[in-house]
């Protein structure tokens, strides 16, 4: 009886954590998908995909100075591996009529057009900038999306539309 209660407990702990990745990832209901591309932002750019990594190999380098293990370095390799992952990895964007999910080879971000209140264009990508006061806002200052080489005003006048779409619905609310 006993162990009968626990599998029960555990396939719906199981279920409910699964609804809540789905819902944390934005999977569930994505809306209409408008645009979806892949971008490596290390190549991007050849004089800054060089540039990075000239700047990883001395850091390893100086780090093999220090403490003279390879440990040491493959920590380093690590560290900066998960902290440059967006930058490092391939990204693959997608614009959809509710958000935006941004899958990297790590993670998957998706955020909601409401989140976002305002745009910033930069010759390589977007900035979306979220609502966030105080520290907050300086910590995490929005949302970076590369575009790819065909792509750019499409993405723009995209990004345009849905948060124009947003702030009309947002306005209309009592």
């Amino acid at each position: 009886m006993t162990k009968n209660k626990n599998q029960k407990n555990s396939k719906s702990n199981s279920a409910l954590a699964t609804e809540k990745n789905k819902q944390s990832t934005g999977v569930q209901s994505l809306g209409d998908k408008l645009l979806t591309w892949s971008v490596f932002p290390l190549w991007q750019d050849a004089r800054r995909g060089r540039t990075f990594l000239f700047t990883v190999m001395a850091f390893l380098s100086f780090i093999y100075l220090i403490y003279g293990e390879m440990l040491w370095v493959a920590f380093g390799l690590a560290v900066i591996l998960v902290s440059f992952h967006s930058f490092v990895l391939p990204s693959e964007y997608q614009l959809t009529t509710k958000g935006v999910t941004i899958r990297t080879g790590l993670f998957t971000f998706y955020r909601p057009w409401e989140d976002f209140k305002s745009a910033l264009k930069f010759p390589d990508g977007i900035l979306l900038n979220f609502s966030y006061r105080g520290l907050r806002r300086l910590l995490v200052p929005g949302q970076f999306i590369y575009y790819s080489k065909d792509n750019k005003l499409a993405v723009v006048a995209i990004i345009e539309k849905q948060m124009a779409l947003t702030a009309k619905t947002a306005d209309s609310k009592p």
